[in-house]
């Protein structure tokens, strides 16, 4: 990923996760990479053949594109939230990348080329206050959330997590679509490995 203001890649997508108990509830589970968009979704758009927004990535010579594939091509993503993305994902390689000695792009460990730390911070909450008046009131914030009116006409405010977990049961109970380009990539995948794949998957 670019800092901001540069055209040169420098960090990692870098991402950030964090679990928050609420009781009774699933977590919220906070998860995301630093740069505008992970290369997941670049992938998506390229296999469907669709362009991407403007501000999500750079080609190889630093130049804003459209085109998913220039990011395969030697490109880079833009961090998100401009110069506040940049400084977290500066954060966040200091923590996984030199704190534990996993090395970073520009300074690699022995073990990665270019770098692979994971930094942990785990917080007792007991030690603060009681668990469940914590919980509790994590809940009632989240209900802040969800009450909030929405700025479009029949949408949601949800916390995060939220959505994902009912795409989830929605791709359980009904299946996934996925462009055909990504399918005949998974076909020759498993082709490689020895492995058929049943026709009614499709």
């Amino acid at each position: 990923m670019a800092p901001a203001g540069g055209r040169q890649p420098v960090f990692g997508a870098n991402p950030l996760a964090a679990a928050i108990p609420v009781g009774s509830r699933p977590p919220i589970l906070i998860d995301f990479a630093t740069s505008v968009v992970s290369s997941g979704k670049l992938r998506v758009a390229r296999d469907a053949g669709e362009p991407i927004p403007e501000g999500w990535i750079l080609d190889r010579d630093g130049r804003p594109s459209r085109r998913p594939q220039d990011y395969y091509d030697g490109g880079m993503p833009l961090p998100a939230a401009g110069h506040k993305g940049s400084a977290l994902s500066l954060l966040i390689d200091v923590l996984s990348g030199l704190l534990t000695g996993g090395g970073t792009r520009m300074t690699p460990s022995s073990d990665h080329e270019l770098g692979n730390g994971v930094f942990f911070l785990l917080i007792d909450i007991g030690a603060f206050r009681p668990l469940t008046e914590f919980t509790l009131q994590v809940q009632m914030l989240g209900g802040l959330i969800t009450a909030t009116p929405p700025t479009m006409e029949g949408g949601e405010v949800l916390p995060p997590a939220e959505p994902e977990q009912s795409m989830k049961a929605a791709r359980l109970a009904n299946g996934i679509d996925i462009p055909e380009t990504t399918w005949s990539g998974l076909q020759d995948a498993a082709s490689c490995v020895g492995i058929e794949l049943a026709a009614d998957l499709w």
